[in-house]
């Protein structure tokens, strides 16, 4: 488990995508931009909090979390997501809650 929780992070390190035995990754309340290509490398993740970094292009990185077969819950709350790419990432992948309270579509 790994909690990087309101530190007003920009950016993660490409180096993220090492820790392949992770389960949960708590990225709530930071600036996030975007999410390095390597996360889809955490094949072990179970849990992702996005919540409250409402600068990530979600349909970037919704495009790769599709990838992470293990990956069981995503929280997007509080973050710009349009319904459809949230959709479309349900469709594409195994992840059984995406939790997205007081998300407004952009």
């Amino acid at each position: 488990s790994l909690s990087m929780r309101g530190n007003l992070l920009q950016s993660l390190p490409k180096s993220i995508g090492l820790l392949t035995d992770l389960k949960v990754l708590d990225l709530k309340g930071n600036e996030l931009k975007e999410i390095p290509m390597t996360i889809t490398s955490l094949s072990k993740l179970k849990y992702l909090n996005l919540a409250f970094n409402p600068d990530l292009d979600f349909a970037i990185v919704l495009a790769s979390l599709g990838k992470l077969k293990n990956l069981e819950k995503l929280d997007l709350s509080y973050n710009n997501v349009d319904p459809h790419i949230i959709d479309k990432f349900k469709e594409s992948s195994n992840c059984k809650i995406v939790k997205q309270e007081l998300t407004p579509s952009k």
